[in-house]
């Protein structure tokens, strides 16, 4: 799981213009998806190496994962007090 984060006090944040809220969410939206795409090239080309090195890799079916990983989440922004996106 790639967890991104981004943390501001909540007292810093009332103090911000809605303009600037905005563009703040706007960039954590767009640097989480910068993550993502990267991480997933990454993996990539580490998956065709440790293949070309001869290693038999298998790839399990990752729906009970990712299904763990929404519940985290959720309970992440439960104890947060946030929903995604904020």
């Amino acid at each position: 799981m790639l967890a991104n984060t981004f943390y501001i006090s909540e007292r810093v944040w009332q103090a911000l213009p809605a303009d600037l809220q905005q563009v703040i969410k706007q960039a954590s939206l767009e640097g989480r998806a910068t993550v993502i795409a990267e991480r997933a090239k990454r993996d990539a080309k580490a998956l065709d190496e440790i293949r070309a090195a001869g290693v038999n890799v298998t790839q399990p079916d990752l729906a009970p994962f990712i299904d763990v990983g929404h519940q985290t989440y959720k309970e992440l922004a439960d104890h947060l007090g946030h929903g995604p996106g904020r």
